[in-house]
Formats: structure tokens, sequence, C-alpha cells
């Protein structure tokens, strides 16, 4: 677990209505971050971390906004001889000052790696291949920058 806590002069950030850059004069950051993870039986792992930043006008004392708040990470992974494949979650609430943001939810990939039996020792060749939004989750943050629904990409991977 650790702790944090920076005390920033002239903070530089984009408004992302005007899109013009605006300067904090002091700003307070501050917070903790924290992961748990475990080794199972049977080639599973597991893990998930957790993070809350609160960031402050270190003048007014209000909470700044667009700046991530609460983040978690959650991810299991199997490994067996040649094939590993992992599960994993991010959980972002971005402290939104948009009515369109749609952000407090989990949004999980799927990743797999196949080792083939071709090349060794000079090389070695898998296939992989990865789910993004795995559940498709209609996660926004601004409507102008949109979120891609469940995609999914794959290939062959050569390695010297």
């Amino acid at each position: 677990m650790s702790l944090f806590r920076a005390d920033v002069d002239n903070l530089i950030r984009i408004n992302l209505n005007t899109l013009t850059y605006e300067n904090i004069d002091k700003v307070v950051r501050q917070g903790i971050e924290s992961t748990i993870s475990a080794v199972l039986p049977l080639g599973f792992t597991a893990s998930f971390s957790g993070s809350y930043v609160d960031v402050r006008n270190g003048r007014t004392d209000i909470v700044i906004q667009d700046i991530p708040r609460t983040l978690y990470t959650l991810q299991i992974t199997h490994h067996y001889k040649w094939l590993s494949h992992s599960l994993s979650g991010t959980y972002t609430d971005h402290n939104s000052s948009f009515a369109e943001t749609v952000d407090k939810i989990f949004v999980f990939n799927y990743h797999f790696n196949l080792k083939l039996p071709y090349g060794k020792p000079h090389f070695q060749v898998s296939l992989f291949g990865s789910v993004y939004n795995a559940t498709d989750a209609g996660y926004i943050y601004r409507n102008v920058w949109p979120k891609p629904r469940r995609w999914a990409e794959g290939g062959i991977r050569i390695t010297f």
C-alpha cells in the first residue's frame, strides 16, 4: 500500500469545452494505491489493485474535475505450457464535469497467446488474439471522443 501527496505549482490543463489551456496556481494531489495478488493452483494468478486520487485547488480547496479520481484493475491469468490467456477489467471514475459521461463500470479485455512448436531454437512462432471491451460496455467519457464498442484483433508473432 502506498500513500502519496504532491503539492503542485502552476498545473496546466486543457479545458475540453473551449480547447484552451488553463493554469491553476496551486494544486494538492493526494491519495492511496494498493494491490493484492495471489498465485493460485493449476497455473492461475489473480490480482486486484485500486487507487483513489484527491486533486484539489490549493487556494479554494475545491475538487478539480476531469482528473480520474477512483481506479480499479482486476486481472486473472492462466498459464499452461505453451498457452496463456488473461481477463482484465478496468474501472475508472473520471470525476467528469460532462453530463454524457458513463464511466463507472468495468471494461473487460481478454487476451491469449499460443506458442507453436515451430522454429526452435532460432525463433519462436506464436498466435495471439485479443477481444477488447469484451462485454460491450457502453463506456463514454465524451461523446465527441467515443470509446470503441467490442472489437477484436489477432495475428501471428515471430520472435527472433
